[in-house]
């Protein structure tokens, strides 16, 4: 018999997988931004980092390259730690810690991973990339716990008046004392914190200007408190002319990173009015205001900033310093002594003049169609056309109405007036008097 040929049954294998498509998964916890203003881009780059503060839970980086807290698009990221419970959302401010370059358009974070432990310290750090840091030279930045420092936080802030009314989104006095009121907090210690800025301008109906420290006395403030050399100052940066006094200002210690800072201030008579407040903040929502910025930095370029607006009443005043005079007879044109005419105002303005027939006190006058003007706008002398405010000279501004801004610069304004009186022929000797008035209008 022939041997027997061995049997090979071959059985195809087959592998089996079944993918359960995944709908509406769970979300543990979410980073945001919390500002979708600023186009920072949060999480354009996210990292696991392991456990870098060694509290037994793992730890996230989450990168903003075009966040402009330390410059247009200068970039920052966000180290957040984990735990044992945590939130649903957690927005940029509630950082664990947070590290912002100081060069614009860097896009510092466009890159981030960990590590390892770079410097030693026994904890993982993390590795940053500015791709665009200086003019695209690029650059790499290796952080450390330490260098990623949570920053300074205003927590609390007002504008009030002496009795302690909050004066926000409402109008204030001239010459009268007000308090900016600034709470703030440094997570690592108020040593960490080198300054606290308010700049303060008048938005001349748009929203678009911003401070400028050479636009005008009175329509800037910059108030500052510098804490860099161990002893803490309040400094009035701007205006120089006057047009702001400050006052006792004073450092509240609550506790070891949190300080309250009273910054006290007086506008003077042309602090600029601004009618447009109303809408409530924060933020700049009111035009013709003014608007105010409050930026706490620290000493590795950390921040925070607040906006909020405030309006000023209208003010003005005016006053002739002296009375002109003359001496003359009939037929004559006669020059009277110059006078001068002070105002101050802190609005667009008209200014004019008028002036009652001149009168001897025994029924006989000279009627005000005799009498001429120059100064202000007026460049040559110019004739009263009856006596009363109908037939009122405008030294400033015009009936149509025209109004003429607000002096920039100076508490108060100057005006040198010339007069000419014609004494008609057949006119009686004595002396004739009549009553000048002068008055402001504002917008």
């Amino acid at each position: 018999m022939g041997g027997m040929r061995g049997l090979t049954v071959l059985i195809a294998g087959m592998l089996l997988l079944t993918v359960i498509p995944l709908v509406g998964g769970d979300t543990l916890f979410s980073f945001v931004d919390g500002n979708g203003s600023d186009a920072s881009q949060f999480g354009f780059n996210v990292t696991y980092l392991g456990d870098i503060n060694g509290d037994g839970y793992d730890d996230v980086a989450v990168g903003a390259p075009y966040n402009d807290s330390g410059g247009a698009d200068a970039g920052a990221v966000y180290v957040f730690n984990g735990g044992s419970s945590m939130p649903s959302s957690i927005p940029a401010s509630g950082a664990n810690y947070t590290n912002y370059s100081s060069s614009a358009g860097a896009h510092f974070g466009f890159s981030v991973s960990r590590a390892g432990d770079a410097n030693g310290d026994g904890f993982n750090d993390v590795i940053a990339g500015s791709p665009a840091y200086l003019t695209e030279s690029g650059k790499a930045e290796i952080l450390s716990i330490l260098s990623c420092e949570k920053p300074p936080k205003i927590t609390a802030y007002d504008l009030k008046d002496s009795t302690g009314a909050s004066k926000l989104n409402k109008q204030i006095d001239v010459n009268y004392t007000y308090h900016f009121i600034v709470n703030i907090t440094h997570p690592n210690g108020w040593d960490k914190v080198d300054y606290v800025r308010i700049h303060a301008w008048y938005d001349f109906g748009s929203e678009a200007n911003s401070y400028n420290g050479t636009l005008g006395g009175n329509t800037n403030m910059f108030l500052e408190y510098e804490n860099t050399t161990g002893t803490a100052k309040f400094i009035l940066e701007w205006p120089t002319g006057g047009e702001v006094d400050l006052g006792t200002c004073t450092e509240t210690y609550i506790n070891s990173t949190s300080h309250s800072l009273d910054f006290s201030f007086t506008p003077m008579y042309q602090f600029r009015h601004a009618p447009g407040v109303g809408n409530g903040g924060p933020g700049f929502n009111d035009l013709n205001s003014w608007n105010f910025e409050i930026n706490v930095t620290d000493s590795g370029g950390r921040y925070d900033s607040v906006r909020d607006e405030f309006g000023v009443y209208r003010y003005t005043y005016v006053y002739a310093e002296t009375s002109p005079e003359g001496t003359g007879s009939p037929g004559d044109t006669v020059s009277m002594t110059s006078s001068t005419l002070h105002y101050r105002t802190n609005a667009a303005f008209r200014l004019n003049v008028s002036i009652a027939d001149l009168s001897d006190g025994f029924g006989h006058t000279i009627t005000a169609d005799n009498v001429w003007v120059k100064g202000g706008n007026i460049g040559v002398f110019t004739q009263f056309a009856g006596s009363g405010s109908t037939n009122a000279q405008w030294l400033y501004g015009s009936d149509t109405p025209t109004y003429e801004s607000a002096p920039l610069n100076g508490t108060e304004q100057n005006i040198s007036l010339d007069w000419q009186v014609y004494i008609p022929a057949g006119t009686l000797g004595g002396t004739y008097t009549a009553v000048v008035t002068y008055w402001i209008s504002q917008v």
